[in-house]
């Protein structure tokens, strides 16, 4: 049968589940017993998690509950709300942490203990996996009066932000007023809008009219009153006792205070180990004598290595339940991210440089413009007609740690000022040319400098607007940053 040790500011109190639902015990059963607290130290704190995975997550939050709670052994980390994008939920970024603090209550009523311990969970915490359970709102309030008083808790977002334990309110005017000042308070404080939408309130051993005096104040019962567990006698804690009894997630107390009940989990790996194993030799043993002896012998291993395996299950499950993501799915990831996000092209980056480079010749603008990604090992302007490569191999790019996986093509046509001359436009050419070619990294395929000296100067003094265009055909590295004159672009 099942126990569960109550402490709350009232005092400690045995509870038991019999026919009739949860009773309070008159005195303590045998057998193991789940721990629920009810006090006024109950914590909540919310921390940023940065991008990490796996142990290195699970050490950073260790560390982060040691320092927010110094004073308490009898803390937890919360399961994260899981949402958002890929690397969002491979790596939520912000967990909830709960305490107690201190903790000098629970460690008495425990230093008397002689029953084997399941866990400590408090009473905040098992209110909110029930309404996340209950409610598929994102924002809720729990309320759970009782004569040493009176607990309420909200969830943001489905994740517990706060939790308040008042004096004991017997009517629902009273009641009704502890509530409606943490609604305010949430409000002033800037947890929710003012007004701005109404909250559903799952409400637990109150008076049945309170649920018509918080309609007005735009908060909503979650059940209706029949429903609830008014009738059972147990106040409100049924459905919590339940719950608990089923060792969620969010148990408090330390291995020391738990090791019989850890022990005894292990043992019956072990047991179901040595069946599975037993099983396997009889369904063998139906074939000749040699495979029965063959199959004792392997028996015999199996029990042994299962014996030495099932001691690693429970640190297995827990790592995995850590990391809360498979292997294969974390490398798709984090090749994704490499390949497609980190590592891509910057057009913002590569437009600043050109135009930098296009701004040192007065009157000069950027008529047309292609900006393509490449493979390394396509060529780059041998596609387009017209563009035709001045040089038998491009402009050296400066060594990197790793060959790019992708380069940029951009064919560029600039035009000069109306009015220009001959002279002058084969100054103001060479000047761009030598300005595009002291980009880093740049490959020149295509240069109109060539042309223009020998095929236009003297030709006319002043050249007519549609002979003016000068077009360039270059490739950069598909890198994050690109540098010209000494200044570098980055996104």
């Amino acid at each position: 049968m099942a126990s569960v040790l109550h402490i709350s500011a009232a005092g400690v109190t045995w509870w038991g589940r019999g026919a009739n639902g949860w009773g309070i015990l008159p005195e303590q059963r045998n057998g193991l017993v789940w721990i629920v607290t009810d006090l006024a130290e109950e914590t909540l704190a919310e921390i940023t998690v940065p991008r990490i995975f796996g142990a290195d997550r699970s050490q950073f939050v260790e560390r982060q509950l040691a320092n927010r709670f110094p004073e308490t052994v009898f803390r937890a980390a919360l399961a994260p709300q899981v949402g958002g994008s890929l690397m969002n939920r491979l790596a939520p970024p912000v967990q909830t942490l709960a305490a107690v603090e201190p903790a000098e209550r629970v460690k008495s009523v425990l230093s008397g203990l002689t029953l084997p311990v399941a866990g400590v969970w408090s009473t905040s915490i098992l209110l909110s996996q029930l309404a996340q359970k209950q409610s598929p709102a994102a924002n809720i309030l729990i309320v759970l009066s009782q004569a040493s008083g009176m607990r309420i808790v909200f969830l943001k977002s489905r994740t517990p932000v706060l939790t308040r334990l008042v004096a004991p309110a017997k009517t629902a005017a009273e009641q009704s007023l502890e509530i409606l000042r943490t609604v305010r308070h949430l409000e002033n404080t800037r947890v929710v809008e003012r007004g701005k939408q109404r909250f559903p309130v799952l409400l637990l051993g109150t008076d049945d009219s309170l649920a018509a005096i918080l309609a007005a104040d735009r908060l909503d019962a979650f059940e209706p009153a029949a429903q609830r567990d008014l009738a059972s006698g147990d106040g409100g804690y049924g459905q919590l006792f339940d719950l608990v009894v089923k060792s969620p997630p969010g148990q408090m107390a330390p291995l020391k205070y738990r090791t019989t009940y850890v022990a005894g989990q292990v043992a019956k790996a072990a047991r179901v180990a040595s069946i599975v194993c037993l099983v396997a030799a009889g369904a063998a043993a139906s074939g000749s004598i040699r495979a029965i002896i063959s199959d004792q012998h392997d028996r015999s291993q199996l029990q042994d290595a299962g014996i030495l395996l099932n001691g690693k299950i429970a640190e297995l499950d827990a790592a995995l339940a850590g990391f809360g993501v498979a292997p294969n799915l974390l490398r798709m990831a984090l090749t994704v991210d490499n390949t497609e996000i980190v590592t891509a092209p910057d057009l913002q980056a590569h437009m600043l440089v050109l135009s930098q480079a296009v701004s040192r010749v007065a009157g000069a603008r950027v008529k047309s413009l292609q900006w393509q990604m490449l493979d390394a090992t396509e060529l780059a302007c041998g596609k387009e007609t017209g563009f035709v490569q001045t040089t038998t191999e491009p402009m050296a790019a400066p060594e990197e740690p790793q060959t790019p996986a992708r380069k940029v093509e951009i064919q560029l046509v600039i035009s000069l000022a109306p009015g220009t001359g001959a002279r002058q436009r084969l100054q103001q050419t060479a000047e761009l040319s030598r300005q595009i070619n002291q980009i880093a990294g740049i490959a020149v395929f295509s240069d109109p400098v060539a042309r223009v000296r020998e095929g236009e100067l003297g030709t006319s003094s002043v050249l007519a607007d549609d002979a003016s265009d000068l077009a360039w055909c270059v490739s950069l590295p598909g890198v994050k940053s690109i540098a010209v004159q000494g200044l570098e672009a980055k996104p």
